[in-house]
This record gives structure tokens, sequence and C-alpha cells, in this order.
């Protein structure tokens, strides 16, 4: 009850799944480039990478994870936001070891940390600051749909699917 917001105007899951995945390589993809301009070595090309992978660690994530947190500590429990950014940060670390312990023995994670700080190079708390300011944007992608299902012509349209 209090993990997901139940009712009929929703988006189908399957819509959301896609529009955090995308959203997900994309900030991935903007992350790395301007990480690797500062960090690494400037390019003219702002080259930043992702991974296929990627598509579902993002969209699952957000869609079984962030969500519940949204809806139960924003909407139900009326948690601050710096408070909902530490159970983010948190939960996101064991997404992240979760994924990377999956895809580590296949070779296919497109991440393993080096840092000093890291855990298995599956998660480093090097970017904890960066997965809050992802949490923060996902939230409000999450309060940006809400406001689209409240539209009375999705209402119409996701009722006129159903009949």
């Amino acid at each position: 009850k209090y993990f997901h917001r139940q009712s009929d105007n929703m988006l189908p899951w399957k819509q959301r799944l896609y529009f955090y995945g995308i959203n997900g390589v994309f900030i991935e993809m903007l992350f790395t480039c301007v990480y690797d301009q500062i960090m690494i070595k400037p390019h003219q090309a702002l080259i930043g990478y992702s991974s296929a992978w990627s598509f579902l660690v993002f969209g699952l994530g957000v869609l079984c994870v962030c969500e519940p947190i949204y809806y139960c500590c924003h909407d139900h429990l009326r948690l601050s936001l710096p408070l909902r950014l530490v159970l983010y940060v948190l939960m996101i670390y064991v997404w992240e070891f979760m994924w990377g312990m999956l895809l580590f023995p296949w070779g296919a994670n497109s991440w393993e940390y080096t840092y000093k700080y890291n855990f298995m190079g599956a998660i480093t708390l090097e970017y904890a600051p960066f997965w809050a300011l992802g949490a923060l944007y996902f939230e409000f992608i999450m309060s940006y749909l809400k406001q689209i299902e409240e539209i009375p012509t999705w209402r119409k349209a996701s009722i006129k699917k159903t009949n």
C-alpha cells in the first residue's frame, strides 16, 4: 500500500521502464563525458559512454527501487529531501552491487571501480554525491510523470484503452 501508488491513471510499467531506462543511459553518457573532460583528457567530440545493460540497470532500478521509495517516503511518510536522498543512495549502492556481482562473472559490466573507497570494484563511496544528484534528477522525473498522469486527456486515453 505505501510502496506503490495504485492508480487507474498510472502509465503502464513498461512505459515507465522505457522512460527511466532511456533517461538513465542518457545521464550516464553525459556524466562520463563531463567526468572524462575534467578528470582524464578533454576532447572536442565530447564522447560519453554507456552499455546496453545500463538500460536495464537504470530502468529497473528506478522502477523497482526508487519509485517505491518516492511513493512511500515522499507521498506517505513526507520525509525531508535530505533523508530521502540518503535512502536513495543507500539503495542505489545495494542495487549497483547486486548488478555488479551478476555481470562481473561474464565480463558484461561497464564499470569496475578502482578508487580508494571501492568495495569489490562494484561500488565506490567517491560517487555518493553523484548518485545523490542522480536520485534528485529521477525524483524530478517521477514527479513529472505523476503530473502527466493527472492530466484529464491522459485519463480519458487510459480509460479508452482498458475498455
